[in-house]
Order: C-alpha cells, then structure tokens, then sequence
C-alpha cells in the first residue's frame, strides 16, 4: 500500500457574507483552500492536508504457546496470510518459533520484522493508510500468538490527514 499524494495546493473561491463593512463592501468569509490530493488506495480519493512526519505502521506478535501440534495458526497481516509449517517451521521453543515467523514476514513486500526472544515487533507501510489488517485464525485448540495492537489492524503510522486550511 503506498500513499500517492500531490503538493499542497490553493483553491481560490470568493465567498462573502450578506454583510457590509464600514466602506459598503460585502464581508469576505474565505478567500480558498489550501489543500492537496491524497490517493491511499485505487479508487479513493481525499481533499485533505498531510501533516507529521513519515512513519510506518506497526505491531507485535508474542509467541505464548509453541505447541502448533492441533492445527495451524494463519496470522493474516495486510494481503498475506503466514500459516505454521507453509511460510515458516516453528522452532523448538517459542523464541525459536518468533525467530522463523520473524523471517517469514521480512520476506513480505512492504513489511520487516525482528524477533527479540519471544516478541515479534512487525514493521508495516508508511502513512495513514498504513493500518494493514493484523489478526490471527487458529484451526486447532492452542492459542499460540498475542497480537498488540487487538483491534485487526497494525497502529497507524504517519503522516496523519488533516482537514483542508480555509484561507
């Protein structure tokens, strides 16, 4: 998911008010707009100012349990799904195990992960739109992973949108 957006711009628009100042003129309410186009995904299309700075999504899996033993656990992240013993093996131990899902997700276009013992920390897209989806489907009866953030999606990165400046 890349962001596409143009720069900022200024959309000149004569808005007045029905009064007048003390020389008869009519009041000036908004002169424009400054604005830019913002293109997060095909199709949509925002009038909105970028503001911060560039930053990616992010998100941590916690590997919790290691036995993949009664089904698979398809740790669905953006378009991919990373399901034990297809995109990776789980190890021995649960450090092992973040080791390889570590690795599987670093071969992912627009994703990179490192593992540090048993913590997964998932780097995603830039911007806004950045919010891939981040859930977890197991087949079997063990919860293996511990999502952070919970709500589906990664954290949201930078830059935020912001509403159009009335000039």
């Amino acid at each position: 998911m890349k962001l596409y957006q143009t720069a900022p711009f200024t959309v000149l628009v004569a808005n007045h008010s029905g009064q007048l100042d003390s020389k008869g003129n009519r009041v000036e309410v908004r002169r424009g707009f400054l604005q830019q186009q913002v293109l997060p995904h095909p199709g949509q299309n925002y009038q909105a100012l970028l503001t911060g700075a560039p930053a990616a999504s992010t998100g941590q899996v916690v590997v919790a349990n290691n036995d993949f033993t009664t089904g698979q656990a398809i740790l669905t992240l953006g378009d991919y799904e990373i399901i034990n013993g297809l995109q990776y093996a789980p190890g021995g131990t649960t450090d092992l195990t973040a080791a390889a899902l570590a690795a599987a997700i670093d071969n992912l276009d627009e994703f990179s992960a490192v593992a540090v013992a048993s913590t997964v920390t998932i780097t995603g897209p830039l911007g806004p739109e950045g919010d891939a989806v981040f859930k977890v489907l197991y087949t079997g009866t063990v919860t293996n992973f511990t999502l952070t953030p919970t709500d589906g999606t990664l954290t949201v990165g930078g830059p935020t949108l912001a509403a159009p400046q009335i000039l």
